[in-house]
Formats: C-alpha cells, sequence, structure tokens
C-alpha cells in the first residue's frame, strides 16, 4: 500500500478464480485486503491516475466481478480512472483479445497524453530491426534433479551487441529451435490460436508469402477473419442436406445443439405444425441408424420423415422432390431404407451436386467444399428446398409434388 500511495499511474490486469463466486486470485488477495480496510481515509489514493482490465467468464454468474470490484475500491479512495474499465470475455469468438484490443488503442492514446515525449524524442517502433542475433546461452537447473519441474535460470551475454537497457526493461526471447526437431505438423483446421503464436511463428519462417499471412493473423482483423474462417457453416457436397436443416431452424428460430440419438436435434412449430429437425453425426453411411432410432422414439411413421440428401445423379444444384423410391446407390438413403426396416415409402429432397471429371474419385469428390463460384447456386438450392418443405407442411405432400409453392 506503501508503494501504490507513491505510484502516479497504476495499470491492473487481472482475472478472477473459476469458481463461481468471483474471488481475486491468490496473488491479488493480499492488496485486496488492504484497500478493503475500513481505517483508510476517501483520499488516500488522491492523484493517482489508474485503469483497470479484467479477464472473465461471462459462462459464470459473477462475470469478472473482481475487476469490477477493484474498479469501484480504487474510484472510492480518490484515485482517478484513465478509461472506462475494460472487461475481457472468454466466451466471446475472438476471447478477451476483442475487448483488449479498443481498450489498449484507447488506453496507449491517454498514456502518451499524460506523459508526452520529450522534445525531439520519436515514438518508438519494434520492427525487424530491432531484434537481435544473440549467441547460446547459458542454462543453470536450479530445481533438483528428481523434481517434476525442470526449471532453468537462463544467462545471454550482452557485450558487442550494442543492446542498451535499463532495470525494469522487458526482453521477449524467441528461441530457434533446429530443423532437425521440428517433426509435427502444425494444424490449425477448426481452432483460433491466440495471435501471439501467430507473431512467434512469423519470425521462424523464410517465406515471404507466408511470413505475410502469419504477421496478418496477428493482427485483430486476421484474427477475426482466421476464425470466420474456422467457424464458417459446413460447405461440402456431402453436407448440402445439413445446409438446409441449418438454413431452415435459424429462419424458424429452433436450437439444434441438443445431441439425441447420435444426431445434433432441435424441436419446434413450422406452420402449425410441430417438427422436428435432426443432423446425424454418424458417418454418413451409417446414417440410418440415427433416423430410425428418432422415428421410433418419437413415434414417426415413415411416410413422415422427409429426408434432404445430395444426389449426384443431378446437375448441380437441381432440386428434385420425391414421395418415395430406392437409393439410387447413395449409402446414406441405403442406411436409413435398411434401418426403417426396408420401407422406400420416405419422401426425400434430392439436390444434384453432379459427378465428378477426370480421375477423381466419388469419396474424394463429396468431401470437397463448394466453389466460391457455385455458392449462388447452391444458396438457391436451399432456399428452394425450405421453400419446398414450407409447401409440404402448409399445402401438404400431393400438392408440394404437383408443384405447387407457397
Amino acid at each position: 500500500m506503501q508503494e501504490v500511495d507513491k505510484t502516479r499511474l497504476l495499470i491492473l490486469y487481472g482475472s478472477q478464480t473459476g469458481n463461481a463466486q468471483g474471488d481475486p486470485p491468490d496473488n491479488m488477495r493480499k492488496f485486496w485486503r488492504m484497500l478493503l480496510r475500513k481505517n483508510l481515509p476517501g483520499d488516500l489514493l488522491a492523484g493517482l491516475q489508474y485503469a483497470v482490465f479484467g479477464l472473465g467468464d461471462s459462462g459464470y454468474v459473477k462475470y469478472n466481478v473482481a475487476a469490477k470490484k477493484l474498479d469501484r475500491r480504487l474510484a472510492a479512495l480518490g484515485a482517478e480512472p484513465l478509461l472506462e474499465r475494460g472487461l475481457g470475455d472468454d466466451q466471446h469468438p475472438s476471447g478477451y483479445e476483442a475487448s483488449l484490443d479498443p481498450w489498449l488503442q484507447q488506453l496507449w492514446a491517454v498514456l502518451r497524453q499524460r506523459c508526452p515525449l520529450p522534445p525531439g524524442v520519436q515514438q518508438p517502433v519494434l520492427d525487424e530491426a530491432a531484434l537481435l542475433q544473440l549467441g547460446p546461452p547459458k542454462y543453470k537447473r536450479v530445481t533438483a534433479a528428481d523434481h517434476f519441474q525442470d526449471t532453468r535460470h537462463i544467462e545471454f551475454d550482452l557485450q558487442g551487441s550494442g543492446f542498451d537497457y535499463q532495470p525494469g526493461d522487458l526482453l521477449a526471447v524467441f528461441p530457434r529451435t533446429p530443423a532437425a526437431d521440428v517433426e509435427g505438423v502444425l494444424d490449425l483446421s477448426g481452432c483460433s490460436p491466440r495471435r501471439y503464436l501467430f507473431q512467434v511463428l512469423s519470425h521462424f519462417v523464410s517465406n515471404a508469402m507466408q511470413q505475410e499471412r502469419l504477421q496478418y493473423f496477428a493482427t485483430a482483423e486476421g484474427r477475426d477473419d482466421l476464425y470466420r474462417y474456422n467457424q464458417r457453416e459446413r460447405r461440402s457436397l456431402l453436407e448440402v442436406g445439413f445446409m438446409v436443416v441449418d438454413s431452415l431452424a435459424r429462419s424458424a428460430g429452433i436450437d439444434m445443439r441438443k445431441l439425441e440419438r447420435s444426431a445434433a436435434v432441435g424441436r419446434g412449430e413450422l406452420h402449425g405444425r410441430k417438427v422436428i429437425l435432426a443432423k446425424p453425426v454418424t458417418f454418413m453411411n451409417n446414417s440410418g441408424e440415427s433416423v430410425a432410432a428418432l422415428a421410433r422414439f418419437y413415434k414417426v411413421p415413415s411416410q413422415r420423415v422427409l429426408v434432404v440428401s445430395d444426389d449426384l445423379d443431378q446437375p448441380p444444384a437441381a432440386v428434385r422432390l420425391r414421395q418415395k423410391g430406392g437409393h439410387g446407390g447413395h449409402n446414406g438413403l441405403r442406411s436409413i431404407i435398411q434401418h426403417l426396416g426396408g420401407s422406400h415409402d420416405f419422401p426425400r429432397i434430392k439436390i444434384g451436386i453432379g459427378r465428378p471429371n477426370g480421375e477423381l474419385d466419388i469419396a474424394s469428390y463429396v468431401l470437397q467444399e463448394f466453389k466460391r463460384s457455385e455458392m449462388a447456386a447452391i444458396d438457391e438450392a436451399v432456399a428452394e428446398s425450405i421453400g419446398i418443405i414450407d409447401s409440404c407442411l402448409a399445402l401438404g405432400m400431393a400438392k408440394a409434388l404437383s408443384g405447387q409453392r407457397l
């Protein structure tokens, strides 16, 4: 507390424990207990300017409560906030950085106003020119040889480097891993790492284009682009039926997050009729297991099970409604027929994806993503399929088969 009383600027960046009470972390508790002493005068921190950024998770009821309490307590003791407190949320698609980035921009601007550079001194810029190539460091283990943690004290020889520093300065170290030790491949599909990972990786690639992309992913804009790419709606040829179900669920406000009978399931109402939307999570060749299990559980006869599937034998984006029929070589339909007791009497909407050209086999072809040039037609096919479903529910199957639409 004596040190805080002498400080003119205070930047606090902290989290809270992962329990439902939102308690402050262990390394903050002593400081927090001192701040809560009842005998502290209300002007104790007069003249102190501060900023608080909290790390939290809105999945907890007491979201970021430690940072909120700290902000209020500092103000109650006479301190002046430099800017509004920032609250990072780990539930955000971009994590806490979504709030931290704009908060830091405001903070640096305010700090530069409060602490201007001396006349003639330029704003420092950290770029490749600031990087130093240092020799091999000296390592000294500071934990016992039989201890489970291998903690090392590392010494760098800075003589002749021209590196000038003052006590309290920070040194960022990027180890150079021998090429022979790098055996794995970093697979980022489906995930969005923190930007710092890309910032570090950019120092180790020799390809200029790869370096440029890594540096881009280290920016706020690049991080958001990567997230949108990784979390985009499925667009493979095999999953065109899922695209119809997803679009229908969104428009009807049906929640598809429940997992039931090996399928993502949503229940709702369309045109005054109760409906169950389902996306089997089994392999496509086994999708009949999930479809039949749901039909039995909800007592839905096969004639009222409407299947949306891809069709290799129709031109891309062509849509066709059939009241019944065989599997036509489609393994998913074959599985559904088998598990519905051999019944072919279920309606289906078939969306054309065409056949592959050249030597590409069917299995590889259907796992490809739609080309960007194909997406407009596929989106129209999805909308047409939803129109057919609407007509089946509102007008009846016979009229929908005859081509009548709402």
